[in-house]
């Protein structure tokens, strides 16, 4: 079969490191695979396997007038819809109809790829993959419900995140097309990077917290921030790192800074591999409003760390209460009791570090046979 992959780039985020597994997972034997790119220059590029086929996507350079249009109504929230819904109504008919027929093509993200796929591709077969709850990010339902009725199948990350697609949509022919399919989690990859070296965070007597993620709203660094200043006030010995960056970053340092965390809050940046930082960490911390699914919250669980979550709706699919984990309501008063918790009782540190492997390991083989039976099969 000829599959084609499409997703805006191969940067460093969540549904690219999702890809990313599954392209490294899945047996195409002798299938030929494409992946239709708008940016080719991201930091995955180089890890994807030698049989990937990487295509641009054809598109005529916007105009002057489109491209302020496009400013124009991101500022004035045209609508109230999501950039990417913006974006596509201006600049559609500036992208091309693939050249080729392909059986299978998948949108692996919401907003583009989706667009794109439904509207650009020549496809036997057309699947969209939504890892995040989207109504929760900005996307106009309204919108996005006509593009979704041309795919034949919409796979979402979560029991949660296929709850909310149906009840969002309320059509009995969406909710047929709707099936979850979760995240591959590539635990031989993990426990092998978790291994390279990292040089900032060490080993002391006090406690080391890492947080990890966009630094965006929806990723809750502020309640972080909070939190920490509320430990502190507190008198808890501890360190927080931060990986990751965002829209939002000067905005968090300036945050942090004028709560006089300096000492306790170190910025560390993006990382291509941050499984050494969590490997390092006595403490995982999700803070999170909303997660599509939890990504790294299972990464840290994989590495065998003491996790505390925000209660964001899927948590509870990954964590069990007092048994691998603990959860915290969504404000820094709830996160930073259940953060002191761990920090002080260090029995109680060691029986949440427990891993799920096992778990991990079952859900992927649950994975590819949904794909392999499901959305590979013509």
């Amino acid at each position: 079969m000829k599959i084609a992959f499409v997703i805006e780039s191969m940067g460093i985020g969540g549904a690219e490191q999702s890809l990313l597994s599954l392209l490294k997972n899945y047996n195409f034997g002798s299938d030929e695979v494409h992946l239709f790119l708008i940016h080719t220059d991201g930091k995955l590029i180089g890890k994807l396997p030698d049989f990937v086929k990487i295509n641009e996507i054809k598109r005529k350079e916007p105009s002057f007038y489109q491209r302020l249009r496009f400013l124009i109504a991101r500022k004035a929230n045209f609508k109230k819809m999501h950039h990417a819904q913006i974006f596509w109504t201006i600049m559609s008919n500036n992208f091309t109809v693939t050249d080729n027929t392909f059986d299978v093509a998948i949108a692996y993200s919401q907003g583009f790829s989706t667009y794109y796929v439904a509207e650009k591709f020549n496809s036997k077969k057309k699947i969209a993959w939504n890892n995040v709850d989207f109504t929760e990010v900005g996307y106009k339902p309204s919108f996005d419900g006509r593009f979704y009725r041309k795919f034949d199948y919409v796979a979402l990350v979560s029991e949660h995140s296929k709850k909310k697609f149906n009840s969002t949509f309320d059509s009995a022919e969406l909710k047929e097309k709707a099936k979850v399919v979760y995240d591959i989690t590539d635990v031989g990859a993990i426990l092998e990077k978790s291994n390279f070296h990292q040089t900032e965070i060490s080993k002391t007597n006090t406690i080391n917290l890492l947080t990890a993620g966009r630094m965006e709203a929806v990723k809750g660094y502020d309640i972080a921030i909070e939190t920490a200043r509320l430990l502190k006030q507190s008198s808890v010995s501890f360190h927080w790192y931060f990986l990751g960056d965002g829209s939002q970053r000067k905005e968090l340092e300036t945050m942090a800074g004028q709560m006089k965390l300096e000492n306790e809050i170190s910025f560390l940046g993006r990382k291509e591999n941050p499984y050494p930082y969590m490997k390092a960490c006595d403490i995982y911390v999700q803070p999170s409003r909303h997660e599509g699914w939890g990504l790294t919250l299972v990464e840290a669980k994989v590495l065998g760390k003491a996790v505390v979550s925000t209660n964001f709706p899927t948590a509870s699919e990954i964590l069990k209460e007092n048994i691998n984990g603990l959860i915290a309501e969504m404000n820094p008063v709830s996160l930073s009791k259940q953060i002191q918790r761990l920090i002080q009782d260090k029995q109680l540190r060691e029986k949440l570090s427990t891993d799920i492997i096992q778990q991990t390991e079952d859900r992927k083989r649950e994975t590819l046979e949904t794909i392999r039976t499901l959305f590979l099969k013509i």
